[in-house]
């Protein structure tokens, strides 16, 4: 989800200013990832930062048998 904060540490102005200052109209994807007959962007892909990035696979590799916990951490998802 764009936007998304770090759910211990969350620091919302600094997201909302990294939001405001996103440009939709640039396109991020090389050309030829776009198909001309459909108006749809390429799926998009989350890449978090490295400091949340390593507190996911630690959360992950502490709880190996609760999926639960994890999807509910890192799926916004049903």
């Amino acid at each position: 989800m764009i936007g998304m904060t770090d759910p211990v540490n969350s620091k919302p102005e600094k997201t909302l200013k990294w939001l405001r200052a996103l440009n939709i109209e640039e396109r991020i994807y090389p050309a030829e990832s776009y198909d001309p007959e459909d108006e749809d962007p390429p799926v998009c892909i989350f890449v978090p930062e490295p400091n949340l990035m390593n507190k996911m696979i630690e959360t992950c590799a502490k709880n190996p048998h609760d999926t639960q916990l994890i999807n509910s951490k890192f799926s916004c998802l049903d």
